[in-house]
């Protein structure tokens, strides 16, 4: 006995060893899927006119289509056709369509290609860029793969802090793609009432309101009539002196003596930065600023920037950060797994308990579950995959293999006993022997089944790669402890009921 004990405590061993290199393996929510293309986001400064849009993209254009691994570039100036996403002329959008791999130059890669085009966007003035596939908006909720948002009631203040998570972000390891959706930049004419000069020279505020609504805005003074339509007359000054600040100041307000003072000394006549577009989520302000993770996995990345939100950036009273996008789906599929692994499993044990008889047995079984892990843990790791969604799924598929292969064998040893009275270490042997085959081919069933999908790097692979890697994995470290291991503990369990067996 001492020999199989040996073995029992040697796979105890090599499951802790495992269970704590699962602690160094990455976290993300679903590995990125290459389909052979690129989307790029290019933010102007946004108070550029459609004219310097047009020239810029038509250089980023000729820079693209001039790459060796791209076959073809469109693009698109400002809103979608659609005009669900409202936008100004700053923001361009690119799609990169790229030649098959066998066609690109000897050595080059997908990653050179992206250090290329971001070293020729750093000699825009002013640009911000997104390089990845678009459907991460629906995440993240912004333009972007995953989002800091700020939330909060003033604008300038917003801004602010925004600025310091950015400069935080751009510290960080692995995070790219760093950019703010700037909400103030917008020349606005401000024309600020006095109410001290005001009373000063007798004038109401509504007359000083009133003169600029009239100059600036413009509004009805009188109709038209055309045959049987009416049509408002508007008047207001010319163009020329509603752009000039000046001009404006000079403007005379009446008072009540007869006499006309300039309405810059009543009011503050100047130009401010205000606000061009204002972001808001369940009915409140925020501010968002974008970033992506590469060469590294999303959970340690997205730990690292919450730790240093909390630790370096101080927010006012009523002000919060909320980070959106990927990382937030991942940790909400991550808590299913937890509740719905728990529950598949003490479904699985009421069923392998009706399907015994008692619960020592069916414990047993499910004892071979944590050791299935132990392969597919270590397959991650030599492939250098992280631990996503698709992995979870892998190891649920190989939790019902290792049950499988564990009922197989300890319903064939209860056989053997019951009818050929055999002492249970002997048919824990003999089991294990003559069950060898149907275990082995079960797990030759599924792992070379996908053995193809784990081993393929083909477009479109990375989703369903990590799953049939830890399947594969799993089955070949299954397969070896369901007969060396099981048999043992079935053995050691039942050592009172072998003893009671002989006694008789």
């Amino acid at each position: 006995m001492a020999r199989p004990m040996a073995v029992f405590g040697s796979a105890l061993l090599a499951l802790a060893l495992t269970l704590f290199a699962a602690t160094r393996l990455g976290t993300e929510f679903l590995p990125t899927l290459e389909e052979n293309n690129l989307w790029l986001r290019v933010t102007l400064p946004n108070t550029v006119d459609l004219d310097y849009s047009t020239s810029v993209s038509n250089g980023l254009r000729a820079f693209l289509r001039s790459q060796p691994e791209i076959e073809t570039v469109s693009v698109q100036i400002g809103r979608p056709d659609d005009g669900t996403d409202s936008t100004g002329v700053f923001n361009q959008e690119y799609a990169l369509y790229l030649k098959k791999p066998d066609q690109w130059p000897a050595g080059a890669t997908k990653k050179d290609l992206v250090a290329r085009i971001e070293k020729q966007l750093a000699r825009v003035p002013g640009v911000e860029y997104y390089i990845q596939d678009n459907v991460a908006e629906a995440l993240s909720g912004v333009k972007g793969e995953n989002s800091v948002k700020i939330f909060g009631s003033d604008l300038d203040m917003l801004q602010a802090k925004a600025t310091e998570v950015a400069s935080m972000l751009r510290g960080t390891q692995g995070v790219v793609d760093v950019g703010i959706f700037r909400e103030l930049g917008q020349p606005t004419l401000n024309v600020q009432v006095d109410r001290a000069r005001c009373a000063r020279f007798g004038v109401n505020v509504s007359d000083v309101q009133n003169l600029v609504q009239y100059a600036l805005g413009g509004a009805p003074v009188t109709n038209v009539l055309e045959n049987e339509k009416t049509f408002g007359l508007a008047i207001r000054l010319p163009q020329g002196y509603r752009e000039n600040p000046d001009k404006i100041g000079a403007l005379l307000v009446d008072t009540p003596d007869g006499q006309r003072v300039p309405l810059a000394m009543v009011a503050d006549v100047k130009l401010t930065d205000g606000p061009f577009f204002v972001y808001r989520e369940e009915g409140k302000r925020y501010i968002a600023i974008k970033f992506s993770v590469r060469n590294r996995d999303l959970g340690s990345a997205v730990v690292e920037v919450q730790d240093k939100l909390d630790r370096q950036i101080m927010l006012p009273q009523d002000y919060k950060f909320r980070i959106d996008g990927q990382a937030n789906q991942m940790k909400a599929a991550q808590a299913k797994l937890m509740a719905i692994i728990p529950l598949t499993l003490l479904t699985i044990f009421l069923l392998l308990f009706s399907a015994f008889g008692n619960f020592r047995d069916a414990a047993i079984v499910l004892l071979n579950v944590p050791f299935a892990a132990i392969g597919g843990i270590l397959a991650l790791h030599l492939a250098g995959e992280t631990l996503s969604i698709s992995a979870g799924l892998g190891f649920l598929s190989l939790f019902g293999i290792a049950i499988q292969d564990g009922v197989i064998l300890i319903s064939y040893i209860n056989k053997i006993v019951k009818r050929d009275n055999e002492d249970l270490t002997e048919a824990a042997v003999e089991g294990a022997a003559l069950r060898l085959r149907p275990v082995i081919m079960t797990a030759m069933l599924s792992g070379f089944g996908l053995l193809p999908a784990a081993l393929s790097h083909s477009i479109g692979s990375e989703a369903q790669r990590p799953l049939a890697i830890v399947i594969v994995g799993g089955v070949v470290t299954t397969t070896v402890l369901t007969l060396l291991v099981l048999p043992v503990v079935f053995t050691w369990a039942n050592r009172a009921r072998n003893r009671a067996r002989q006694a008789h």
